[in-house]
């Protein structure tokens, strides 16, 4: 069965929760950067990998770290947004 947007969203919403503890935000806003809105670090990006590949049951490449992304005008890298991780984990989906 795929992953549709909302259960995308409500596990990595779960998922986050778990990993950021007392630090997670009440309030989850689609643009929010998930590093600084979660007081989370990029490392926490290949634990939260693990979780969530195990929770949707895809593949999420070792090179990749689903809370960063290049950024497609600087080159440079960036914190993706909660909505932009579950774009990413969406299209992992759907492959």
């Amino acid at each position: 069965m795929k992953n549709t947007r909302q259960s995308i969203e409500r596990t990595l919403e779960e998922s986050l929760r778990e990993l950021a503890g007392e630090n997670a935000p009440i309030e989850i806003v689609p643009e929010m950067v998930v590093l600084e809105s979660w007081a989370i670090d990029s490392l926490h990006g290949v634990e939260l990998a693990c979780d969530l590949s195990s929770r949707l049951r895809i593949n999420i490449p070792l090179e990749d770290n689903p809370l960063v992304v290049e950024d497609s005008i600087t080159g440079k890298r960036r914190s993706r947004t909660f909505v932009e991780v579950v774009d990413y984990l969406f299209s992992l989906g759907s492959k």
